[in-house]
């Protein structure tokens, strides 16, 4: 005996005709599958992307800690040859400074120190060189001289290869000397 109903649109249709709802959750299933792909996408972009825009934030806060440092540093001797080449004496290549930098004991860290402008710039050159080192992935430093009273710093550092094919490329300062397209620079100017 065969069974006989009627469907949506109108048709006789037999009870032995099973299946079609089967399809239609295969289909379903699949979109929420690329749906779910793309959520997931989603997400991993937005996780970089906040992890750069940590790492820029991080290196900004850095340079204006050297800055004030440097500022600090002029009020106690007037800017002149001797008080840039005290800062840009410390310079190095980033290859130079791929290994970590150790913490120095310094004799320029306290209130009561006394010393002269080479000592709390070498002072201040070498904790920020592991200050950088500690907050970003092979954090590089640079120093250099630009004019009578101007110095530039600038923070680089090592970011995924993954970000560094969806930004433009950062201009380094030379003396940096990166040849790496995933180092991202950040440069400041203090003028003195």
């Amino acid at each position: 005996m065969r069974l006989m109903g009627v469907c949506a649109t109108g048709r006789l249709r037999s009870a032995t005709q099973q299946g079609g709802g089967l399809v239609e959750v295969l289909v379903s299933l699949a979109l929420l599958a690329v749906g779910l792909l793309g959520m997931m996408a989603s997400h991993s972009a937005a996780l970089r992307y906040t992890a750069m825009s940590q790492q820029r934030s991080t290196a900004q806060w850095l340079l204006q800690d050297m800055a004030e440092r440097v500022l600090a540093n002029l009020g106690r001797q007037p800017a002149d040859e001797v008080f840039m080449l005290a800062y840009t004496a410390q310079a190095a290549s980033w290859a130079a400074q791929a290994a970590v930098p150790q913490a120095v004991e310094l004799a320029c860290d306290t209130p009561t120190s006394v010393c002269d402008v080479a000592g709390m710039a070498q002072a201040d050159v070498a904790q920020w060189r592991v200050a950088v080192r500690a907050r970003l992935p092979q954090g590089s430093v640079h120093l250099a001289r630009e004019g009578n009273s101007t110095l530039r710093l600038a923070v680089a550092w090592r970011e995924s290869a993954n970000a560094a094919a969806t930004r433009a490329s950062d201009a380094c300062p030379s003396g940096l000397e990166v040849s790496l397209p995933e180092v991202r620079c950040l440069v400041w100017q203090v003028q003195l």
